[in-house]
């Protein structure tokens, strides 16, 4: 349960932040997305998790592909993990 909710939260900071980047609000991409402001506020608070056919979705909104969409959560998680260990020394 901790690994999802994990998963959560990074892929919802993400989303924040391509949306914010992009400078949409959060009423516009919820109405993109076919949901509910308070559903993509739960998307990207890392309460609920964003299913493959909303990050699809998300990904045609903002011209990205899924993999590059990953691998920059991924790219995220790996300096997070990065700064941890450096904190340690």
């Amino acid at each position: 349960m901790k690994r999802r909710q994990e998963i959560a939260c990074l892929l919802g900071r993400k989303i924040k932040k391509i949306r914010k980047y992009n400078g949409m609000t959060g009423k516009e991409l919820s109405v993109n997305l076919g949901i509910s402001q308070q559903q993509l506020s739960r998307y990207e608070n890392g309460i609920s998790l964003i299913t493959i056919d909303k990050i699809y979705i998300f990904c045609d909104i903002f011209d990205i592909t899924i993999s590059q969409f990953l691998d920059s959560c991924n790219e995220q998680k790996s300096l997070s993990h990065h700064h941890l260990l450096n904190s340690f020394y």
